[in-house]
């Protein structure tokens, strides 16, 4: 049989070799109806596994679109020179609202600022007996929202600051500097923890292979008295681990979406205020995180049953 196989026409040979993989596709997927409560639970341990990588995920992507990490961290502040007319004031925020950096620019003037500063310190009496108003007016610069790097924002800041109607030119980069430092921590953090919790997925899915090559061991030694190969007796272990991913990674997205929509209504209640919409896991996302529970169930499979096939012999 084998013989008169390799002189087949190598499209015969293909669709023999679709057709098996098809029923051991088929085969894997009808053996979760046995034993569907333990199965169930793998499932649920493995979409809880993949779902807490997942939710810091989610935390890092919506942390970077905070209001006060876009604007307040990034905002120039310009310090007009006393000097500058009302006319000069309107034309240098024509030119830098042009600016392709810049996303807003609001005014505030001498009067509102000495205004603003009596009402913070409660120092208007003391205020009020200056002879002149020393504070200057001010352009508080607004760049948009992708420019967020220390370099960008700093190079937009060395080229307002020289600006003749600017006096001077302040940004709070102590501040922004803090924030990308905390951001750098929560993402190693983040990446380190995933890569802990991803290693549960691993685990599970190799030990459910174990048991399964244990409870069918009479099968398997049937199977290789028979004849048949290794790569043969494995292929529906392999399979039903891709499904075993593809469930637990739906799960997942599952769980993280439905936590997001309730987080997110827990907020606009709070804070009737809160403008920023909580990002969840996009399609992209889910299919990124399928693939990843399918790898690793797939590797985790291969490992077991390389390991523990060899040892069943068909004597």
């Amino acid at each position: 049989m084998k013989h008169n196989s390799h002189h087949m026409p190598w499209s015969a040979r293909l669709i023999l070799w679709l057709n098996q993989h098809i029923k051991d596709v088929y085969k894997s997927l009808h053996a979760f109806n046995s034993e569907s409560t333990s199965k169930c639970m793998i499932i649920v341990m493995l979409g809880l596994s993949l779902s807490l990588p997942a939710a810091m995920h989610v935390v890092t992507k919506n942390m970077q679109q905070l209001d006060f990490l876009q604007h307040n961290a990034t905002q120039i502040n310009l310090f007009l020179e006393d000097s500058i007319t009302v006319q000069g004031q309107q034309q240098l925020q024509q030119d830098l609202l042009a600016h392709p950096q810049i996303q807003s620019i609001a005014y505030t003037s001498k009067e509102q600022a000495l205004a603003e500063f009596a009402h913070s310190t409660h120092m208007k009496n003391a205020l009020d007996a200056l002879d002149e108003n020393p504070l200057p007016a001010t352009l508080a610069v607004q760049p948009i929202a992708t420019l967020t790097t220390i370099n960008d924002v700093s190079n937009l800041l060395s080229e307002l600051s020289v600006l003749p109607e600017v006096n001077q030119a302040r940004l709070n980069m102590t501040w922004l500097l803090e924030i990308q430092r905390a951001l750098h921590i929560l993402y190693a953090v983040t990446y380190t923890l995933s890569a802990l919790l991803l290693s549960i997925v691993v685990l599970v899915m190799h030990n459910t292979v174990r048991l399964s090559i244990s409870h069918q061991q009479h099968q398997i030694r049937v199977m290789k008295l028979v004849g048949a190969t290794d790569s043969f007796i494995r292929r529906p272990f392999l399979y039903a681990s891709l499904w075993y991913g593809f469930i637990a990674g739906l799960l997942a997205w599952l769980f993280i979406n439905g936590l997001t929509y309730v987080f997110e209504g827990m907020l606009t209640t709070a804070w009737p205020t809160w403008t920023a919409q909580i990002k969840a896991l996009n399609l992209n996302e889910l299919s990124l995180l399928i693939g990843i529970a399918m790898a690793l169930g797939w590797i985790a499979s291969f490992a077991s049953l390389k390991k523990h096939l060899k040892n069943i012999n068909p004597e």
